[in-house]
């Protein structure tokens, strides 16, 4: 646990980039004054994933009638913005994103709305690249024929053209829950574009999803076991990564209509089905 330098209540000591306050993964602990800035700054020495996220929202009113509202910014070495977030989990805040160059960044508490003085903790990862699965894009990759195999798990790293699709293969089974994370502009420092990704069935036909409105997650419940493809397309040209995971459930067995038929839970407790 790392305490914020700056006094409670107290203002002027790390408002800005210039008396940013070095922190290192973990958490900190701080206290946000209404209509201020709270700068840390991380020293990234490899290209490396890092994830910020505020748990105030969620502990409750901080001492006061009011819910303190936060929002984070992401700055690069030379303060200029590279991401920033206000809601992902309730009113919490959180920020993954890739860092590829070495240098000295900005983390930024600041606040969405309301007017609450409050105590604050921000959450601090750093996993470099290097340490994950990491796989690279391999052309040709422009049809669910010739999509590239992947696994859950992996960091996808590739680049879009915006001329063709990139198509990606991962084996699944009836009741997995996939995610599909995806890190494009606003959540990879080299990308310039937003890209899409649709989630395609063994015959290439969209499944339905679902995605959410904080971190940049597509997810879908799979009714069917098979070979399913990930879809990557932008309208031009942008290096992007995705990693899928899997949370698998044990896939209902008909008939199971009455009571008498009933099916079991998987060995974790858990079930999936198709209602009609």
């Amino acid at each position: 646990l790392q305490f914020e330098q700056e006094l409670e209540g107290v203002s002027g000591t790390n408002d800005t980039d210039l008396t940013a306050e070095p922190i290192v993964p973990g958490t900190v602990y701080g206290f946000h004054v209404d209509d201020e800035a709270d700068f840390y700054s991380f020293d990234v020495t490899a290209p490396s994933v890092v994830t910020f996220e505020t748990r105030i929202h969620r502990s409750g009113v901080w001492g006061t009638s009011t819910y303190y509202d936060p929002e984070i910014r992401l700055h690069d070495p030379a303060a200029a913005p590279l991401a920033a977030n206000a809601d992902s989990y309730y009113y919490d805040s959180s920020i993954e994103h890739v860092l590829t160059t070495p240098g000295t960044y900005f983390i930024e508490v600041n606040e969405c709305c309301e007017d609450a003085d409050s105590g604050y903790f921000l959450e601090f990862t750093m996993t470099e690249l290097a340490d994950l699965s990491e796989v690279s894009e391999v052309e040709p990759n422009d049809t669910s024929g010739a999509a590239q195999a992947i696994l859950f798990g992996d960091f996808v790293s590739g680049t879009a053209t915006g001329a063709d699709d990139d198509f990606y293969s991962v084996a699944c089974n009836a009741g997995d829950r996939i995610f599909v994370q995806v890190f494009d502009l606003g959540g990879h420092e080299t990308a310039t574009q937003d890209i899409t990704v649709e989630i395609l069935d063994s015959l290439a036909a969209t499944v339905p999803v679902e995605s959410s409105s904080g971190l940049e997650v597509t997810r879908t419940i799979l009714t069917a076991s098979g070979t399913y493809f990930i879809n990557v397309t932008a309208l031009a040209a942008s290096d992007y990564a995705f990693v899928v995971t899997q949370e698998a459930a044990g896939f209902e067995s008909e008939p199971n209509d009455l009571v008498a038929d009933a099916g079991a839970f998987d060995a974790n407790g858990q079930a999936a089905g198709a209602t009609d």
